[in-house]
């Protein structure tokens, strides 16, 4: 092969790789129920080790923050009929959207600086796209936790968001009432 080959062929190489990378989400969506199994998991195999390494330690408190801002009373704001409602005196941590007022996620709001996590209900009939680069207030934003409806895929859930990089993408499926 010749050196003009070699060339071109570590060029396409390079631009295909660049291609995929460029293309691939930046986020993952993670069904709740899997996550807390694997913690279950973990805490069995770590109760029969003596030490844990770094990395098991950061995944653990990951989780329980988790599921913390999911199960626990955490100061939130509501956001519904296209308002904002805050309900406590004290700085929100959580924005559960109660309808399609989704957004005003992208409004200028000093009340979404504190921001950990975004909920939200979703039917295969919701015509929902977030662009989370747009969402400028969000500053301490890291999970979005979906409740679907019915059944949903991870797939169909990301493809609601757009620019979520470093966002985790949280979700579990619910039967209506």
């Amino acid at each position: 092969m010749s050196s003009n080959s070699k060339f071109i062929t570590a060029l396409l190489v390079f631009l295909f790789a660049f291609t995929l990378k460029g293309t691939a989400q930046d986020y993952e969506v993670i069904n709740l129920e899997t996550l807390l199994n694997s913690k279950q998991r973990a805490q069995k195999v770590s109760s029969q080790k003596s030490s844990l390494n770094k990395k098991n330690t950061d995944n653990s408190l990951n989780i329980e923050k988790i599921e913390t801002l999911v199960f626990d009373v955490s100061p939130t704001i509501y956001i519904q009929d296209n308002n904002v409602h805050q309900f406590e005196n004290t700085t929100p941590i959580m924005a559960s959207i109660e309808d399609d007022s989704y957004r005003i996620i992208y409004t200028e709001n000093d009340l979404f600086q504190n921001i950990e996590m975004v909920k939200l209900r979703y039917n295969k009939n919701s015509n929902i796209n977030i662009d989370v680069s747009k969402m400028n207030s969000f500053s301490s934003l890291k999970y979005f936790f979906i409740q679907c409806e019915s059944s949903c895929t991870e797939k169909e859930l990301a493809n609601i968001f757009t620019n979520a990089k470093g966002i985790s993408i949280l979700y579990q499926v619910i039967q209506s009432e």
